[in-house]
Order: structure tokens, then C-alpha cells, then sequence
């Protein structure tokens, strides 16, 4: 996770960079986050100034330059390469304070003597697919 956005904005001071986050709220149990977008409940306040329903809204309005996004790396890197370079979103440094989520290990459980299962083989294709 990180923030992208266009690379004016590391000029500016954190407050007034404006966060394109998504509209549905996340309804998960985690003391961690409160945002679809993963921002940690213990970073910096920041200021929202758009709400997107669609992923490719929010790329497309910080690839203009008018907002900036907290988002996986790759998701920036999937939109660049499909970006003209005046569109491209650069990573931006993190405020003071801000201390990204650690990783979650993921672990498939089965009994013992079970037959291998195919969602184990879809699973690791899919995780494979993320990279």
C-alpha cells in the first residue's frame, strides 16, 4: 500500500493533498482500518474530497492531477502502463506518523488424508496473478 498520485503534490504540505477514496464503506471487524481504500486508523487525519463507486474514476482523476490515492503498488503500476507519461501516478512519500499495515499471512487449512482440493490450485493461480 501507498500513496500515488501526480508528483506535484509532493510539493504541497500532506493537509491539502486531496484523497479520492471509494464511497462504499468497509464492513469488517479490524481495529486496523476503517476505509475500503486500507488507510490505518492510526495515520494522519487527511483530507477526503472525493468519493468514487469505480476504481478507474479515482485513477483517471489523480492521473489529471486532482486528487491522490492510497492504494496497492501494483494497482498504480497496472495504470501506468496503460497511461500516457502526463498521466502516470508517481509514489508518494508518506506523512509522519503514518505506518503502512503489516502483511497477513494466508493459510488454507484441510484434514489430514484429504484428497488435494482444487480451490488450492485456483488460490495460488490467483495470488500468482496479483504479483
Amino acid at each position: 500500500m501507498g500513496i500515488f498520485g501526480r508528483k506535484t503534490w509532493e510539493y504541497r504540505p500532506f493537509p491539502e493533498w486531496p484523497f479520492a477514496i471509494p464511497t462504499t464503506e468497509l464492513k469488517i471487524h479490524s481495529s486496523e482500518i476503517d476505509s475500503l481504500d486500507m488507510w490505518p486508523r492510526t495515520a494522519p487525519k487527511r483530507q477526503v474530497k472525493y468519493h468514487f463507486e469505480l476504481l478507474e474514476t479515482a485513477l483517471r482523476t489523480a492521473g489529471q492531477g486532482l486528487s491522490v490515492l492510497h492504494c496497492p503498488g501494483f494497482v498504480a503500476r497496472l495504470h501506468n502502463d496503460q497511461a500516457r507519461a502526463a498521466f502516470q501516478l508517481a509514489s508518494l512519500p508518506a506523512p509522519a506518523g503514518y505506518k503502512p499495515l503489516k502483511p497477513v499471512r494466508v493459510f488454507l487449512v484441510a484434514r489430514r488424508g484429504a484428497a488435494p482440493v482444487d480451490l488450492e490450485r485456483k488460490l495460488a493461480k490467483f495470488m500468482r496473478s496479483l504479483r
